[in-house]
C-alpha cells in the first residue's frame, strides 16, 4: 500500500505541475493515472468475498513487507531448519530480527508457509537495503479479515491451502479476529 501511495503523491506532484505549464496532454495522462491508482484502492479496500462452504472475508488493509522466498514444496525437517538459520542471520545482520519478532509475537499463528516475513515499516531503509541484498523481496501482503462466527477455524485453513500460494492463518492476540496475511 506504501508503493501505491507514494506512486499517487509523486503524480499528483507531476499534476501541479502540468497545471502550472499549462501542459493539457500532460494533465489528462496524470489524472487519469490517478484516477487508477485511486480506484486500485478504493477496489482493494471494499471487497468482501462469500464462498458455498461459508467462508467469507474482506481485504482490510495491504501490508508492504520484505519476504524470504522458501523454494521447497515439502519442508523436511533439515532443508526448514536450514532455512530458518539463514533468515535469523539475514535479520541479526541487517538489525531487523528484533522488528520481525515483535510482528509475529502480535499474533497467534495457526497455519503458515511462509517462514520470512516483516513490514517494511517495521525497519530503518538500512535494514531493508541489507534484507534484499541477501535476497529478500518485496511484496504486498492482504490482510483479509475472516468473520470468525462465520468460518471456522478448520474452514480457513482448509480454504487457503486450496485458494493461496502464500498464506499465514493468524489471530491478534488482542482481538478475537481470524486474518489471513495472503500474497
Amino acid at each position: 500500500m506504501k508503493i501505491r501511495l507514494n506512486s499517487l503523491k509523486k503524480y499528483i506532484y507531476d499534476l501541479e505541475y502540468a497545471i502550472s505549464v499549462k501542459d493539457t496532454k500532460s494533465v489528462l495522462k496524470v489524472s487519469r493515472t490517478i484516477k487508477n491508482i485511486v480506484s486500485d484502492i478504493e477496489n482493494d479496500f471494499s471487497i468482501v468475498t462469500s464462498f458455498a462452504d461459508g467462508v467469507k472475508y474482506k481485504k482490510i488493509y495491504i501490508i508492504d513487507a520484505l519476504y524470504k522466498p522458501f523454494h521447497l514444496k515439502k519442508y523436511d525437517g533439515k532443508s526448514l531448519e536450514k532455512f530458518l538459520t539463514i533468515r535469523t542471520y539475514d535479520l541479526k545482520v541487517a538489525n531487523a530480527l528484533d522488528a520481525h519478532n515483535r510482528f509475529w509475537k502480535q499474533n497467534k499463528v495457526f497455519k503458515t508457509n511462509i517462514f520470512g516475513l516483516v513490514p517494511i515499516d517495521m525497519i530503518s531503509p538500512d535494514s531493508m537495503n541489507t534484507l534484499m541484498q541477501n535476497g529478500w523481496v518485496v511484496v504486498n501482503v492482504d490482510v483479509l479479515d475472516f468473520t470468525k462466527s462465520i468460518a471456522k477455524l478448520r474452514d480457513i485453513i482448509s480454504y487457503s491451502e486450496r485458494n493461496f500460494k502464500y498464506f499465514t492463518v493468524l489471530e491478534e492476540k488482542e482481538k478475537d479476529n481470524l486474518f489471513v496475511l495472503k500474497f
